[in-house]
């Protein structure tokens, strides 16, 4: 009994070092520590370990410390010595002490007891770690499908990486597949911080096609902290399908400078999708905002580029890449169309210079034109262009955009006719060749005026493109102050 009573004043009165242990019998069951990693963190999730021991004598003087791993000097007393009757106890700790959360790390915990009627004393000690910071993401990369779109029946492999020793990973793709089953996400370690995740879209899903559909990432730690993530997929089960692309030019031959035009058919479920070409094949000065496109119908397009004078592709054949495009991500690719460049010359060109004759002998690429006012002031404007051929076809053309229209219309001002070889000019009064269009009617706008040049052969063409500025508004004044002081009979104002 003399033993016991020093036993208990030993760790009484000190708190800094644990007692001896002189064990007859065994005092505890088998305690546990649940969990053993926990979080103190204030999330709710593990933030409270669970100190369970099993008094297997009558009873027992019980103390729980606080320790570092492989012992020493006690951090703290959790529980002074108490004496517990025989069964199952169990103590909450919140992994603070005088309350302060503790550093996080690992530590032990020291179940202490001495059977109160001789049994002896027993000395058992638990392992505990805090960790407090939630694992972070530091990549995360789709290797199936390249392109990150996806239909039913699409194997989706992502590899993600992820810092501090998570536990758990997962991967919803809810999203993407009406028939998720997370029982279906395999998740693979590749390494230490690596994780490679696959899953199949299941092939009844009804998820309507769409972009920038999240696939919802979580990684949890042995503490309960959990860090979250995603990547985002596009879901085409119902691409657009392109079923022609035609070109609309004469001929497929050009020349820096030439207006290339380009017909697609398409059919897509979707109710507007996006039509476009890529000409950088063809031209090094290529620039994407430079494609415009004109809705035809819902289901046709026309595309049109003018090739950079500053190209300096070499020439030859090169291929003309139209895509179709729904808001889901679905794309439909056609290279069929193809152009040929001719700089060089070898194609000779039909016409030459066009430019607007101006005032004295002046030209220019560009001019201010006002036909409205019927003022005489730049009422029409001229036009001047050279034949280079025995016979070239030329036809006069204006891109505008008539009453009502929101996009730009190619409008004939001058039908096609013959030119022997020479200098000539056309003088446009704002007249649409067949009447329909006049541009006194017209808003304020710049309006594209092409002079189109076709060899009788209709193997060759050449196009010419001139900047006129349309200006039917003219300034208002304001006010006027006449002056008053001073005046007389006589004087200029």
């Amino acid at each position: 009994m003399m033993n016991k009573t020093l036993l208990f004043l030993t760790c009484f009165v000190s708190f800094c070092v644990l007692p001896q242990v002189s064990q007859a019998e065994p005092i505890f069951g088998t305690p546990t520590l649940q969990p053993e990693v926990f979080s103190p963190n204030g999330d709710f999730v593990q933030d409270i370990t669970s100190i369970e021991y099993d008094v297997v004598v009558d009873s027992a003087q019980v103390q729980i410390s606080l320790t570092p791993v492989g012992g020493g000097s006690t951090i703290a007393t959790l529980q002074a010595l108490v004496t517990r009757g025989q069964g199952i106890h169990v103590f909450a700790f919140d992994g603070r002490v005088d309350d302060v959360v503790l550093d996080d790390g690992d530590y032990e915990i020291a179940l202490f007891g001495i059977g109160t009627q001789g049994e002896g004393d027993e000395l058992v000690t638990l392992p505990l770690t805090i960790d407090t910071e939630a694992p972070t993401f530091l990549a995360i990369d789709t290797i199936e499908p390249a392109n990150a779109v996806v239909a039913n029946g699409t194997a989706v492999v992502l590899d993600v990486c992820i810092e501090g020793s998570p536990t758990s990973v997962t991967a919803d793709f809810s999203s993407l597949d009406s028939g998720f089953d997370n029982a279906n996400v395999q998740v693979t370690p590749l390494d230490q911080t690596c994780f490679r995740i696959e899953y199949t879209i299941s092939a009844a899903n009804n998820r309507i096609d769409a972009a920038g559909l999240p696939v919802l990432l979580s990684a949890i730690d042995a503490g309960g902290n959990r860090a979250a993530s995603e990547t985002a997929y596009c879901l085409s089960n119902s691409p657009p399908e392109i079923l022609s692309t035609n070109l609309l030019n004469e001929f497929s031959i050009f020349q820096n400078g030439d207006r290339i035009e380009v017909e697609v058919e398409f059919s897509s479920i979707a109710l507007t999708v996006d039509v476009d070409a890529d000409f950088s094949a063809l031209d090094t000065q290529f620039n994407p905002a430079a494609v415009t496109e004109q809705s035809l119908s819902a289901t046709r397009s026309r595309l049109t580029y003018v090739i950079s004078e500053a190209n300096t592709q070499i020439d030859g054949e090169y291929p003309i890449v139209v895509t179709v495009k729904d808001p889901g991500c679905g794309v439909a690719e056609d290279s069929s169309l193809s152009a040929s460049l001719d700089n060089a010359g070898d194609f000779a060109a039909v016409i030459g210079d066009v430019f607007f004759a101006l005032s004295e002998g002046a030209r220019s690429d560009t001019t201010q034109y006002s036909p409205k006012n019927l003022d005489g002031i730049k009422d029409d404007v001229t036009v001047a262009f050279s034949a280079l051929e025995d016979t070239v076809l030329v036809t006069i053309s204006a891109e505008l955009k008539p009453p009502g229209f929101s996009v730009p219309q190619l409008v004939t001002i001058l039908d096609q006719q013959e030119f022997l070889a020479g200098d000539y000019t056309f003088t446009w009064d704002g007249l649409s060749a067949d009447g329909v269009i006049d541009a006194r009617d017209l808003a304020d706008q710049v309006i594209g005026i092409f002079v189109f040049g076709v060899s009788t052969d209709f193997d060759r063409r050449r196009n010419r493109r001139l900047e006129l500025v349309l200006d039917n508004t003219p300034p208002q004044l304001e006010s006027f102050i006449a002056p008053t002081d001073g005046i007389q009979n006589g004087d200029q104002i």
